[in-house]
């Protein structure tokens, strides 16, 4: 993702996660999962970064025929880094203009400094499906919450440094196939909080089933495309779009600034791009129907 480019020095982040399988059995049995992630941005003048990478394991209990409940613990090694050399400060205006050879009365360094960073959280998913003329109409919700930063690790960027509040996060999508139609409506929504700090995105996408999947499964071989829109509370409109077929899918996003930041972005936001890539063959809990 590219966030805000028309600043000069915009947010630079590259992001990856792949989950699997660790051990199980069939039908009703309960799993295993193991997961790997990591993250990486720089933004801004001073090249201040974020380096990431965690594992992530989790249990995913059956609970119904259509339904499925798993938790799981994540554990991150993180960097925080910045290069305050290139930035200029009000100490160094002469009057007329910056001038970079006066002493900015600020710290000449921050510190690189690592940390362990751990969270957890739970979700509920119902899934199902049924037979039509037109292929096999889908019915699928899920709502998790996470609560990120648990162990409050302390940020060092100066000293004496402080602690990170926790993060909480709230979340919810689906996939309502409309019946006997090729059209499906996908919504999501996400909420977080840390310390005084709120977010709310909402949104909504139109799926059209270009090509219907498998008869016995609905999913190997179908493809689709989505298009709609999100909304960041008080900041960005997020137009989306998107294509899937079989495990594959790509999807393409912009925010459109529209918060008071938008005298200054032009209302220019953020480009992003995400791949993804499913073994719906290896899925741990399918429908029985």
């Amino acid at each position: 993702k590219n966030q805000w480019a028309s600043m000069g020095n915009p947010y630079k982040t590259l992001g990856a996660s792949y989950d699997l399988p660790l051990m199980g059995g069939k039908g009703d049995h309960a799993y295993l999962g193991l997961g790997a992630s990591m993250f990486k941005d720089k933004a801004g003048d001073s090249q201040f970064g974020t380096m990431q990478a965690g594992l992530s394991a989790s249990g995913i209990v059956p609970v119904s025929a259509f339904g499925k409940f798993s938790a799981g613990l994540q554990v991150n090694f993180s960097q925080h880094s910045a290069d305050p050399s290139n930035l200029l400060w009000a100490s160094q205006h002469n009057g007329t203009n910056f001038d970079p050879a006066l002493p900015s009365k600020e710290a000449a360094s921050i510190n690189t400094f690592n940390f362990i960073d751990m969270g957890a959280g739970a979700m509920y998913e119902y899934s199902s499906s049924q037979g039509t003329i037109t292929g096999r109409d889908v019915t699928r919700f899920a709502v998790g919450a996470a609560l990120f930063h648990v162990n409050k690790p302390k940020q060092e960027f100066l000293q004496p440094g402080e602690r990170l509040n926790p993060r909480f996060v709230f979340y919810t999508n689906g996939r309502f196939d409309i019946p006997s139609t090729q059209f499906s409506i996908v919504p999501t929504g996400v909420f977080m909080m840390q310390g005084k700090a709120t977010e709310l995105n909402l949104g909504a996408l139109m799926r059209f089933r270009v090509k219907n999947g498998t008869k016995m499964t609905g999913f190997y071989s179908e493809s689709a495309l989505s298009f709609g829109l999100n909304y960041r509370m008080k900041d960005a409109l997020i137009p989306q779009i998107g294509y899937e077929i079989a495990g594959y899918g790509i999807s393409i996003s912009y925010d459109v600034n529209l918060s008071s930041y938008k005298e200054v972005s032009n209302m220019n936001g953020g480009l992003e791009i995400a791949l993804r890539y499913t073994n719906w063959k290896g899925a741990l809990y399918k429908n029985k129907n």
